[in-house]
């Protein structure tokens, strides 16, 4: 795992949860790269090279990266599944470590006392009263009043660049002292607030014929 701290590593974050491919780049006390692209699919494909290009931009590589930031929901399962299957994979190829922010998480970090809600299909809605508190799923019409929605993609991802760092730093001190070892630092998992839609096959598997 890498050495790097927040202040003199790059931390990279990426969200790819609904219809957009954001990312950001973290270094000291600010981001330094940031990139956008709205889009309802293709994000398996554009997410790398858009990585890319943003390093690019900020003249660092990913050599430079410190730790990763990644978006885990909610969101629709393939995006979600895109972003997190990549940070996971990244880190592992780069030795460092991968961390998921949610967008509640990320939308609090802006409005820290607000109940902040997202979209749920059929005219519903996840709401997360309190930082303390999971999201729940209400009807939308039933939201609290003043209830903030997610942030944009642009500012979520952002955010979610400053809290990876955050955690980042706090992940170092631990090992600095030896209470929390880098193969104890667990990798983002998908934050699913439904079931899947898909479901196995009621129908038995075919006949296998010696």
């Amino acid at each position: 795992m890498s050495c790097k701290s927040a202040q003199d590593g790059v931390i990279l974050a990426f969200d790819t949860s609904a219809a957009h491919c954001a990312g950001a780049l973290w270094r000291g006390a600010g981001l330094i790269g940031q990139s956008y692209a709205p889009m309802v699919r293709g994000q398996a494909e554009a997410l790398f090279p858009q990585i890319e290009a943003m390093l690019a931009r900020a003249g660092v590589g990913y050599k430079d990266i410190a730790a990763i930031g990644v978006g885990v929901g909610p969101g629709n399962f393939t995006g979600i599944r895109i972003a997190v299957a990549a940070a996971r994979g990244l880190a592992l190829g780069l030795g460092v470590p991968a961390i998921g922010v949610s967008g509640f998480e990320a939308t609090r970090l802006t409005h820290p006392n607000a109940a902040i809600i997202a979209p749920a299909p059929g005219g519903q809605a996840y709401l997360c009263a309190r930082a303390e508190t999971p999201p729940q799923r209400i009807e939308a019409s039933a939201a609290p009043k003043g209830a903030i929605a997610l942030l944009p993609p642009a500012a979520l991802v952002a955010n979610m660049a400053r809290i990876a760092a955050r955690r980042f730093d706090q992940i170092q001190v631990h090992q600095t002292y030896g209470a929390q070892p880098a193969s104890s630092v667990p990798p983002p998992a998908p934050l699913y607030l439904q079931p899947a839609k898909a479901a196995a096959s009621p129908r038995e598997g075919p006949t296998l014929l010696p």
